[in-house]
């Protein structure tokens, strides 16, 4: 093994676990459902029913795992820091901006209960939408190798498969979140009596991600990058069959969760895809 290699594989190896906060953030909260009881921070407002309370099943145990995640990364980025590592980029300009932003507008807010916390069914609080800044910018100062870029995107996959098969069911009127054992996995003791009476009314799909737009967009995410690994790169057959499978199930996704947003989004690149294939068939053709 010439030094070069050796040199690289000593440092994917060293390096892999800066890996674990990307992956707990692609991989554990689209997936993690758990039922609580959660404030709505909007029963002072005239036009909004005086409830304080709400049941939630998704978006806040999404906010608490990035919330945490936010301190990891932070400490891992003032590491990083210390130790020079982390790449400086004039691309990286709006992100800080945004981030700045987001910090100005929360010191200002006229309502710190909704800032820090959210409100029902949108609890993407400024530490959320902070999380999210450092998550690109870890991702950004940690990713070095390809070894790095296989593993991030292994675990994508895998996500997205179970997202997705999730989704399929729901299309076929099976939602696996609403089975016995389903609820078993997101209801505590304490909140069995409302996994007693719950019923599944919403024949959207959302999988996972709580919204039918939700899952709209996430397909719109993972439907292009498998499309562009599927025509443009060599792959061995289990991988081709793999893809295939995955780009039906978030076609059918997307069919099933019947978001207009995902269906704009969607159009460019399916216009974009056509042309892009006109351009590769003939050259396929004259190989």
């Amino acid at each position: 093994m010439s030094p070069k290699k050796k040199n690289i594989k000593e440092q994917t190896k060293e390096s892999w676990w800066q890996l674990i906060p990307i992956l707990v953030a692609m991989v554990v909260v689209p997936l993690v459902v758990k039922f609580q009881i959660a404030d709505t921070h909007l029963e002072q407002y005239a036009w909004f029913p005086e409830v304080a309370q709400y049941p939630d099943m998704f978006s806040c145990v999404k906010r608490d795992i990035i919330e945490i995640l936010d301190a990891v990364l932070l400490a891992g980025l003032l590491y990083l820091a210390y130790k020079k590592k982390i790449p400086k980029n004039i691309a990286l300009i709006p992100l800080e901006i945004y981030f700045t932003l987001i910090v100005l507008s929360s010191i200002v807010t006229v309502n710190p209960d909704i800032t820090w916390n959210g409100m029902q069914e949108m609890r993407e609080s400024a530490f959320v939408l902070m999380g999210y800044c450092l998550i690109f910018l870890y991702t950004y100062a940690v990713v070095e190798t390809e070894k790095h870029v296989k593993i991030i995107m292994f675990a994508f996959f895998v996500t997205a498969a179970l997202v997705c098969l999730i989704g399929v069911f729901q299309f076929l009127g099976v939602n696996p979140i609403m089975t016995d054992f389903g609820k078993s996995l997101i209801f505590s003791k304490e909140y069995q009596g409302y996994a007693d009476g719950l019923v599944q009314t919403n024949t959207e799909v959302s999988s996972t991600l709580f919204h039918p737009n939700y899952m709209g967009i996430y397909c719109c995410i993972l439907i292009p990058i498998v499309c562009m690994l599927l025509f443009s790169m060599k792959q061995k057959s289990w991988m081709i069959l793999g893809y295939i499978v995955l780009l039906g199930m978030a076609f059918v996704c997307v069919m099933g969760a019947d978001s207009n947003t995902a269906m704009i989004i969607l159009m460019p690149f399916c216009i974009f895809l056509f042309f892009f294939l006109s351009q590769v068939a003939p050259i396929t053709r004259t190989a």
